[in-house]
């Protein structure tokens, strides 16, 4: 998203966006991280954490949102830099809904160990589709931050494989 403009101020707006969706990034991986292993351990206090951590998330995506909007309104960036500003808006969008994600988690974890049914279907591949899963989360915010096309690519095909363990475990 970050290119060199006429404007000191837009390039500083741009790059107080960048920082704040790699902050919002940070959370929701540190989520999905504490969401699984509240799952795996049955850590109620841990899946309580994630949690709460989801109202953070949530407004860090609302005030994003808005700080983008207002960046086109004010600047009405050309082309090139409304794309950015768009997949910026994407990126977060996807980053809550994560976090959404992250949250369901935690929250089946609580009701496993509240229920005592600590039987999980298929628990080791979960764990390896879930070890995956963080580990593209991390690649895709690595990718996002050094606008690397060609990882970002990698990342769409790899989510592809995942989408496919996922379905092939649901189906048995």
């Amino acid at each position: 998203m970050l290119t060199e403009h006429s404007s000191k101020q837009y390039d500083l707006d741009l790059e107080a966006i960048q920082s704040k969706v790699l902050l919002m990034g940070g959370l929701v991986e540190n989520q999905f991280r504490d969401a699984i292993t509240a799952f795996r351990t049955g850590d109620v206090e841990l899946a309580e954490q994630v949690i709460k951590t989801d109202e953070n998330v949530n407004r860090l995506e609302v005030a994003l949102d808005d700080t983008c909007s207002h960046l086109i309104v004010k600047r009405q960036p050309a082309a090139n830099d409304l794309r950015g500003v768009m997949s910026t808006i994407k990126a977060i969008t996807d980053l809550e809904r994560i976090g959404d994600e992250a949250t369901k988690i935690a929250r089946a974890g609580k009701t496993i160990r509240e229920r005592s049914s600590a039987n999980i279907n298929h628990y080791e591949t979960v764990h390896s589709i879930a070890t995956r899963t963080s580990d593209m989360l991390h690649d895709a915010l690595d990718a996002f931050a050094r606008l690397d096309v060609e990882q970002s690519t990698r990342q769409i095909a790899e989510d592809e494989l995942v989408d496919h363990e996922i379905r092939s475990i649901m189906r048995t």
